[in-house]
């Protein structure tokens, strides 16, 4: 009865360690941390995965201690070990909303702004448009189960009370950040390339009439110009769009090692 009362305990120490890492990647991750599903459900679907995911788990190897400040202290790190996991999926989705922040500025859309449901925070209307594509695009490619996946993967990498951040995480999202910046440049170079010129065609036009009023033709000018851009390139978007994704998932599979490494 003792040994039966104590596994019972262990389990339900071990269950709270799974749901903080659980908890982490849902209230950050794209889909499930939207700010459109309620917290009430978001902590309904973190107490249910991390149920469904205990049996398949083992205690960690020094096992779980009974004093609650070291307890606490691994619960923590594995809350920031899964809100890593979460930043670095939503990374994918800050590349495509810096791309548009980018194509707002050069259309003139910069002034124009509408709320970002996921963080409630002012976002420009192109942006807007391609975080939802991305976010459709995830859904359409089983993102969200990849994730699920790279989840259950990440305990038998990263065992539950193992779990934080080391020099070698930390370097994995500092580069993951580089690379957002480096690839949203390219993801809007093809629209910013045409818009450039545009730019270049009504200097010149300028130069020629300097009666001509610019900024009553220029701003109208490189609108309709960038619309028609971004429209034409939409194709060559949604497939750098797809290419993010499998990015996302190679820095969750090195950070889980970094992780893991002594």
């Amino acid at each position: 009865m003792v040994d039966l009362l104590g596994q019972a305990m262990n389990q339900f120490a071990l269950y709270w360690l799974v749901m903080a890492r659980i908890s982490g990647i849902f209230f950050v991750m794209p889909v499930f941390g939207h700010r459109s599903v309620p917290v009430p459900v978001r902590v309904g679907l973190s107490l249910l995965v991390s149920l469904a995911v205990l049996p398949l788990l083992k205690a960690p190897p020094g096992g779980i201690p009974g004093d609650m400040l070291p307890y606490a202290a691994m619960i923590a790190r594995e809350i920031a070990f899964g809100l890593a996991i979460g930043f670095v999926v939503m990374l994918v989705f800050a590349v495509v909303e810096m791309a548009g922040q980018v194509l707002d500025v050069e259309m003139g859309f910069s002034m124009v702004n509408v709320i970002d449901p996921v963080f409630g925070q002012p976002l420009p209307v192109i942006g807007n448009f391609l975080h939802l594509l991305a976010l459709l695009l995830f859904l359409l490619v089983d993102g969200h189960h990849v994730v699920l996946a790279g989840l259950v993967e990440s305990f038998r990498q990263v065992p539950p009370g193992l779990g934080g951040l080391n020099d070698a995480g930390l370097r994995v999202g500092l580069e993951e950040a580089a690379w957002a910046f480096y690839t949203a440049v390219k993801i809007a170079a093809p629209v910013l390339g045409v818009l450039f010129l545009t730019s270049v065609a009504l200097g010149l036009v300028t130069r020629a009439a300097p009666q001509l009023n610019i900024f009553v033709v220029g701003v109208p000018a490189k609108l309709a110009v960038g619309l028609i851009s971004l429209a034409a390139a939409m194709p060559v978007i949604v497939l750098a769009m797809r290419a993010l994704f499998p990015q996302a998932y190679r820095e969750m599979a090195l950070l889980f090692r970094a992780v893991a490494a002594p």
